[in-house]
């Protein structure tokens, strides 16, 4: 549980704005609220996510590259991601 305390310049966020920010469901974000997957906060029947806690939960969700991206990229350093999309 996130006990640091609420800062007045911290956003607090509504499950549709969050949904609609992360582009999933209302439900898939329930979802993940009633798994404790997602820091929020409840306001008695009412679901809150602070937005300092969105970004550091987003943040923990990056997955690292996989290892043939990365000797792909060793193999061709100077390639650019501009060229890569207009190839594919």
């Amino acid at each position: 549980m996130n006990t640091e305390p609420l800062l007045l310049d911290d956003h607090i966020l509504t499950v549709p704005q969050v949904s609609k920010y992360l582009q999933i469901s209302r439900s898939k974000l329930y979802y993940l609220v009633s798994r404790k997957q997602l820091p929020h906060l409840k306001l008695g029947r009412n679901i809150r996510i602070r937005q300092s806690d969105l970004m550091r939960w987003l943040n923990l969700q990056v997955e690292p590259a996989s290892q043939i991206f990365a000797v792909r990229k060793t193999l061709i350093p100077n390639i650019s991601f501009a060229f890569i999309m207009q190839a594919g």
